[in-house]
């Protein structure tokens, strides 16, 4: 199977980190692949695994027609089997109708309009977790052309970075105003000896800033956070709205127990008092008393961990990750009648 992913990510966050496992893995297992990226992405990754890279700018949909142009001739050369588009940026590039089945992703539940006008037209969507999946359902999009993206992370124990003295809690991921950094941070405050470290960019950094006590250190973006993940006491995911929750996944790959808001992704992740503590969305009363609870707990805090280390083990491997989404690719193509590429027909008058 040959699979031509397009990707331009933009903000740096658990998409781009999804992206890249994902091919990496697929890598591994041996799929033969290519890719067009974004010129700001980082093809470091791919390049080093022997994985063809093309770039493009993706810049304006009806102007750029260079990238247009780049990712016509990129399909016409590798001949994929399955054209796989990632955020919505890319989406504009690549039509319906290239030869190939077009799967696009989709980092969230799209409003009704975007989702007409931008998805419509593909052979499938992939997805990064139910609630996305079961939000499509709702807006009339079939079951069977929808793939639930199994996330997995590397289980390797990593070297923590050195830490504070005291109770230590991470958050991870991009600082925008829906992963909910402003309400950790009030918690934060309110735990005597606490200290907080942020790993992320984003444009919600400057008001955190000001919100912040000398106890926050904001860590910028870190293309791998287990380091600082490992040398956390607690990680937190206060989000607002969160499709799944990679940061969990990384938590528990460490061993480290997790408190997250209840909304789609953490609570179909997290069994509440066993891999982890879920609290009420925006609620920072409720998340205070779930920090000073593990503070005071260590015991908790090893049982959550452990816990929660056995299920990323058991249901988020990486081997697992790709054997399904191969299988999906596969039912796809067998639906379309073949995994052969066929170039569309050139009705041009020949001369």
């Amino acid at each position: 199977m040959k699979i031509l992913h397009i990707y331009s990510g933009g903000a740096k966050g658990g998409v781009q980190t999804l992206f890249q496992r994902t091919v990496l893995g697929l890598a591994d297992a041996g799929v033969t692949q290519a890719l067009v990226l974004g010129v700001a992405e980082d093809a470091a990754p791919f390049a080093a695994s022997g994985i063809p890279i093309t770039t493009a700018r993706f810049r304006n949909r009806f102007t750029d027609l260079v990238s247009h142009w780049t990712v016509r001739r990129a399909i016409r050369a590798f001949c994929p089997d399955v054209i796989q588009v990632w955020p919505h940026r890319a989406n504009w590039f690549v039509g319906g109708r290239q030869g190939a089945p077009v799967v696009r992703f989709l980092g969230g539940p799209p409003p009704l309009r975007r989702l007409r006008k931008f998805y419509c037209d593909a052979a499938a969507l992939l997805v990064p977790g139910k609630g996305t999946a079961d939000h499509l359902q709702q807006q009339g999009w079939p079951a069977a052309k929808t793939c639930i993206l199994r996330h997995f992370a590397p289980l390797t124990p990593a070297v923590p970075l050195p830490r504070p003295p005291g109770f230590l809690v991470a958050g991870v991921g991009r600082l925008s105003a829906e992963k909910g950094f402003d309400l950790l941070l009030a918690a934060v405050k309110a735990c005597p000896d606490a200290a907080c470290w942020l790993v992320g960019e984003g444009s919600e950094r400057g008001r955190l800033e000001q919100l912040a006590t000398p106890y926050v250190t904001f860590l910028g973006w870190q293309a791998d956070p287990a380091p600082a993940i490992a040398a956390a006491d607690v990680v937190v995911v206060p989000s607002r709205e969160e499709s799944f929750g990679l940061v969990i996944l990384e938590a528990w790959a460490q061993k480290k127990p997790v408190i997250a808001a209840a909304c789609d992704g953490p609570r179909a992740l997290i069994q509440d008092g066993s891999t982890g503590l879920l609290v009420p969305c925006e609620d920072v009363p409720a998340l205070v008393t779930a920090l000073q609870r593990l503070q005071h707990d260590p015991a908790l805090r090893q049982r959550l961990g452990e816990a929660g280390a056995r299920k990323a083990a058991a249901d988020f491997s990486a081997e697992r990750a790709v054997r399904e989404l191969l299988q999906f690719y596969q039912n796809l193509l067998d639906q379309c009648g073949g995994s052969r590429y066929r170039k569309p027909h050139d009705h041009r008058r020949r001369h």
